[in-house]
């Protein structure tokens, strides 16, 4: 990965200008930068991450992430056609690119194999401007006009969070999903700011499942940084009444048991796999014999099968046991509001239907 002056990147197709702005708001949510743009070494034309590039540009960013290949000479990198009356080819590309035309937007498809992930960059290192990131590196718990926290005070007091909480982000967005359509329903916000939440909540999601939906250290938490990304999206007139009637302390109680349900029946699938092998070899050995044991002492002759139809039992015993846990973790804690409820009319029993 390299940092490339932005101005030396060339294009070879148009953006969608209502995705441009998804992006944007989505950079400015997670306030770093997590996925490299894939360009050409020899001609610095973008292959993959033009919308990246155009909301780079906008938010007046001067350099961005690259991961630069050789397009013609890399045989595994491949590129296929999405409109099927403009055909395509890489040597097509790159006459485009270094020309001043554009194809129209979502024309190619590139294939590139061992793509970098995983990145994390601070958008003020790509040369965006400190007035367009502020209100996304400022934590929820200090004051807007004073931003003069140190980074070593954000990582103690959030860091460990924001890595252990990118496993609630789908778990946080149900959670919000069925929050909100609560507030709607008690006439707590009205119908049309619900929509808005909702839109917002589902983009969310869909960025998380491509993996381009990154948690900022600033924000501390999940839960922060879901409601700030939408107040970027809707404006803080909306996306402020995301958290109306809820703690984060419900959240909290609320994604940790919504994870641990999840985990909980995927063990018991697990053991039941173990329990269909047991039975399968069990029936193999119905007549190996083999010494039992009691006390560590042989006791009495019985059969291969004989003991692994036990152990299979046993682990039926387990499942038994993991389910009480399943049946104590699967209750709903929203709406406790840290202990003793909140003054607003919330409906706790929609929101855990």
């Amino acid at each position: 990965m390299k940092l490339t002056p932005i101005h030396k990147i060339l294009i070879h197709e148009g953006v969608d200008a209502t995705h441009v702005e998804e992006v944007k708001a989505m950079m400015m949510g997670a306030g770093v930068f997590t996925e490299p743009i894939v360009v050409d070494k020899q001609t610095l034309i973008v292959l993959d991450g033009h919308h990246r590039l155009q909301s780079c540009k906008e938010l007046g960013a001067t350099k961005i992430p690259c991961m630069l290949v050789d397009y013609l000479g890399n045989d595994t990198i491949t590129v296929y056609p999405r409109r099927k009356n403009i055909p395509v080819s890489k040597e097509k590309v790159v006459a485009m690119g270094l020309s001043d035309k554009t194809y129209p937007v979502k024309t190619t498809k590139h294939v590139i194999p061992h793509r970098e992930t995983g990145l994390s960059i601070q958008l003020s290192e790509l040369g965006i401007p400190s007035d367009q990131s502020e209100s996304t590196d400022v934590p929820f718990w200090k004051d807007a006009k004073d931003a003069t926290h140190g980074s070593i005070a954000v990582s103690y007091a959030a860091g460990e969070d924001v890595i252990l909480d990118k496993q609630f982000i789908a778990y946080e967005c149900e959670v919000d999903l069925a929050h909100v359509c609560m507030l709607v329903k008690t006439h707590l916000i009205s119908p049309q700011m619900g929509t808005s939440l909702l839109e917002g909540l589902r983009w969310i999601q869909r960025q998380h499942k491509r993996g381009a939906y990154a948690l900022n250290p600033a924000l501390e938490d999940v839960h922060s940084n879901i409601e700030q990304t939408l107040i970027s999206r809707l404006g803080i007139a909306t996306g402020g009444y995301l958290h109306l009637g809820i703690a984060r302390n419900d959240q909290v109680y609320a994604d940790t048991r919504m994870w641990m349900r999840e985990h909980i029946l995927g063990m018991c699938d697990m053991l039941l796999v173990l329990i269909s092998g047991l039975v399968e070899k069990a029936a193999l050995h119905t007549k190996t014999i083999m010494p039992g044991y009691t006390h560590l002492r042989i006791s009495q002759p019985i059969t291969f099968g004989h003991w692994l139809t036990a152990k299979a039992y046993h682990v039926i015993d387990d499942i038994k046991n993991i389910l009480n846990i399943f049946d104590m973790v699967d209750k709903c804690p929203l709406g406790i509001f840290e202990m003793a409820g909140t003054h607003l009319p919330i409906d706790r029993q929609y929101i855990n239907e």
